[in-house]
């Protein structure tokens, strides 16, 4: 039995690059869930000049304006679940948010990389 029906509505937060598994695991939660909004972290993360700035060191303009964007969709619609998908750049104050205003929204976040790796600086948001 799925905890996801055509009833659910689900937030995705991730890459929604055609090319990127962010995305083929966006399509097939559409197929599950016929209530999904996706918002796509890639123009406030990768735009040009300060992607490197905001990946690896999660400080910089794009992420203030990306949480502001998941805290608008939380207070305009209440979701069943938030599903950040591989995503480091939510704040403690964006997740105290969702579940301030939303108390009954899950929170899932599927993290493939390693954050205790080479790049463990770029985690820092993600380990608090």
């Amino acid at each position: 039995m799925s905890i996801l029906s055509q009833t659910t509505s689900l937030l995705y937060i991730g890459s929604l690059n055609s090319v990127s598994n962010s995305f083929r695991r966006f399509e097939a939660l559409s197929n599950l869930c016929a209530q999904i909004k996706g918002i796509n972290s890639d123009p406030f993360i990768m735009a040009p000049y300060i992607s490197g700035i905001q990946h690896y060191y999660n400080i910089g303009i794009g992420i203030y304006f990306f949480n502001r964007k998941i805290r608008r969709q939380v207070r305009d619609r209440k979701f069943d679940f938030v599903w950040v998908d591989n995503k480091n750049y939510l704040s403690v104050k964006t997740l105290e948010y969702i579940k301030r205003v939303s108390p009954q929204t899950r929170i899932i976040n599927l993290l493939t990389d390693d954050p205790f790796g080479v790049y463990k600086k770029s985690w820092r948001m993600l380990k608090k």
